[in-house]
């Protein structure tokens, strides 16, 4: 029997009512890791994967992305799932913003292992790049 989503041993925990703006303003106050997890199975049409893009980019056009600032890394999951790339190889969001454009959809699998992102996500970005003074983040279109 797990923990209720809303509780922790009988203490009521308040979810945070937040404005997209909200967020935006949280984020340029602080410096953060984001890794965008991919669903590069073959249930996502070519415009999912064309909508699932160009949110990153927009995304990317909120903040400073940077060494100092704001990292960006891509994992993309099916059946397994790899790093596009890490979060110190772009340190401009037009260089991140490229790099995503070119990114193809190339799965030959319907299965979506998004344990596995997340495992390396935590493994190999978070931990082993971390910036102790960072938020780390990871975002995806789907539930595990």
């Amino acid at each position: 029997m797990g923990i209720a989503p809303r509780e922790w041993q009988g203490i009521e925990i308040p979810f945070l009512q937040l404005q997209s703006s909200d967020v935006y303003a949280m984020c340029y106050a602080v410096t953060f890791d984001v890794v965008f997890a991919l669903d590069d199975s073959t249930n996502v049409p070519a415009s999912g994967w064309t909508q699932m893009l160009t949110f990153m980019s927009s995304y990317l056009d909120q903040f400073t992305v940077g060494l100092g600032n704001v990292r960006v890394a891509v994992v993309r999951y099916s059946d397994v799932a790899t790093i596009a790339f890490d979060l110190n190889e772009y340190r401009t969001a037009s260089s991140a913003k490229t790099a995503i454009s070119q990114l193809q959809h190339v799965s030959m699998s319907s299965q979506r292992n998004l344990a596995d992102a997340f495992r390396i996500t935590l493994a190999h970005l978070f931990l082993k790049g971390q910036r102790f003074f960072a938020a780390q983040v990871a975002a995806s279109d789907n539930k595990p």
